[in-house]
């Protein structure tokens, strides 16, 4: 995983100072942004790259540890047969590729990444639309949060078409206490029109800030210096900054974005830092039995 895991960052980095030299201005970089209930323009490749710059590996290695858990607990009867619904950039299949030696693995999101790491492509389409037939692993990476509420109720009816009869979902979700739970509530709820019996096995809960870093227990994990240096200097760097009075004082009027003064964060530029520790991991794990 070493050498994928730095080999794709490397990529990743690349690409996006190539997005940076066409970059006469950095404002729209303000919306790789989860403050006020905003999220990123995931159709935007420069906001991608960037969002992968902080998050990357933080997904990897949490969608590698909930990938080990269900395979530690032998519930499956079979073959894991992975479904992820808003999967983005295909991390969690990618992280599926370190844990299991056979299964398979079909990615769905309705926005096609420029960046991709699962070995299967990727489906384009809605994710309400998506009917299984014989799919037992279903994964939400952080995406029942923005998923709409129509298209989950949809999940809420469909996925319980599955003729598999031993499921695990997998919602990684943004915070412990997001809506996302509360979606995933209402998909269980479907699966349980059919009286399954479902545990929870596993939670990773967020920890303190003063949670262990990567390398505590990746002792390999070593993030460039020259990405960290990059991506957290945005603000200052921006070539437009000195003709933004948005860009030089916390007063000024932000041209794009009004009131909403993204780019300032407690009165300093923001700093769009990636993230080095498990602080943020919160993923819960079902398993549905209906044997």
């Amino acid at each position: 995983m070493e050498n994928f895991w730095r080999e794709s960052l490397q990529g990743i980095f690349e690409n996006f100072k190539l997005n940076l030299r066409l970059m006469p201005t950095r404002c729209e970089l303000c919306d790789v942004s989860f403050m006020n209930g905003r999220t990123p323009n995931y159709e935007s490749i420069p906001q991608q790259h960037l969002y992968l710059l902080r998050y990357f590996s933080a997904y990897l290695f949490e969608y590698h540890a909930a990938y080990q858990q269900l395979q530690t607990a032998g519930f499956l009867d079979d073959t894991p047969r992975i479904a992820s619904l808003g999967c983005g950039s295909g991390i969690d299949g990618a992280a599926a590729d370190f844990v299991f030696t056979d299964y398979t693995y079909r990615g769905i999101d309705r926005v096609r990444w420029n960046m991709w790491f699962a070995a299967e492509p990727p489906c384009t389409g809605d994710a309400g639309a998506y009917i299984p037939i014989k799919d037992n692993v279903f994964v939400f990476p952080k995406s029942l949060a923005e998923l709409p509420v129509g298209v989950v109720d949809a999940l809420a009816c469909n996925l319980p078409r599955t003729s598999a009869k031993k499921i695990c979902i997998i919602n990684s979700r943004r915070k412990a206490d997001d809506l996302d739970g509360e979606a995933c509530t209402k998909i269980l709820q479907g699966f349980a029109l059919a009286s399954p019996t479902t545990h929870t096995i596993m939670q990773i809960r967020p920890r303190n800030a003063d949670a262990p870093g990567f390398n505590n227990y990746l002792r390999w994990f070593n993030y460039p210096n020259e990405i960290t240096a990059t991506i957290s200097s945005l603000a200052q760097t921006c070539p437009s900054r000195a003709q933004c009075p948005q860009g030089v004082s916390t007063e000024g009027p932000c041209f794009r974005l009004g009131s909403n003064k993204l780019c300032w964060n407690g009165n300093v530029p923001m700093q769009w830092s990636p993230v080095f520790s498990d602080c943020n991991f919160s993923t819960d794990i079902y398993l549905i039995d209906r044997t």
